[in-house]
């Protein structure tokens, strides 16, 4: 005979799948995140008046699946930084994590891959591409150009500091340089610099050597001051659940 009163177990196990989010978490994000974003296509970029781009998709597949809710801030990468630090933004996209970063900053686990490309003039590719890595490529004595604040890998901070290297704030100005040999070499995000060769016409002009300067693990950048534990943990449960059910890799494969 059931008391009245008293639920079956049945139901109340029904009663908490319905309840439940499908992530298996409770409840959604302690924070309303703030998210800085900039024009880096073909990541991040204004199409018809409608932020999109591969970071975009992500970030939306990733913080809807963790029950998290953003909104976009149109942010300069350095200034992004500096608001990370201070804590007037909370997250940043497409970020590599170092240990410089790390002291006033907190990282997602990895969700997607980037390769920092050479870029180099078609004409003088035999000159620069007889290197084979960094250290042999100072040697040849390049000028350089790369954007302030970006992150290329170790083997380059090891040896930029014998180089003549200029720091510029648009990506565009790279391969403008190049173009006029202001610059011998440019070092970039691979996509990006396809995208802007195509744009500028200089797909015949401008190549990449046939090593990178790094592949590295991208990472979504959150602000200590900001952020808790337990919402960093929440978006990390979320990547990895994508990457196992393979929305993360469809995602990418649209975009390259």
């Amino acid at each position: 005979m059931r008391v009245l009163g008293v639920i079956p177990s049945i139901i109340i196990h029904v009663l908490l799948v319905i309840l439940l989010p499908s992530n298996g978490y409770a409840s959604a994000c302690q924070t309303t995140f703030s998210v800085a974003w900039l024009e880096w296509k073909p990541y991040q970029m204004l199409e018809n008046n409608r932020i999109t781009g591969l970071d975009i998709a992500l970030l939306k597949a990733i913080m809807d699946h963790a029950g998290c809710p953003y909104q976009l801030k149109n942010i300069p990468w350095e200034r992004t930084k500096r608001y990370i630090k201070s804590g007037e933004i909370d997250l940043a996209i497409g970020a590599s994590k170092t240990p410089e970063r790390a002291s006033w900053a907190n990282f997602s686990e990895p969700y997607r891959s980037e390769t920092m490309a050479i870029f180099v003039r078609t004409d003088e590719y035999p000159i620069w591409n007889a290197a084979h890595n960094f250290e042999q490529l100072a040697r040849l004595t390049p000028r350089a150009a790369v954007i302030h604040g970006a992150f290329y890998g170790e083997a380059w901070n090891q040896i930029k500091d014998e180089l003549q290297v200029h720091q510029l704030s648009q990506y565009e100005q790279l391969f403008k340089m190049l173009h006029i040999r202001r610059t011998n070499i440019v070092l970039n995000d691979l996509y990006n610099g396809k995208v802007l060769l195509q744009e500028f016409g200089f797909e015949d002009q401008i190549t990449t050597l046939d090593w990178h300067a790094s592949i590295d693990q991208i990472h979504f950048m959150f602000s200590q001051k900001t952020v808790p534990q337990a919402d960093i943990d929440r978006i990390n449960h979320s990547i990895r659940q994508l990457r196992q059910s393979g929305r993360l890799e469809e995602i990418i494969s649209a975009y390259h």
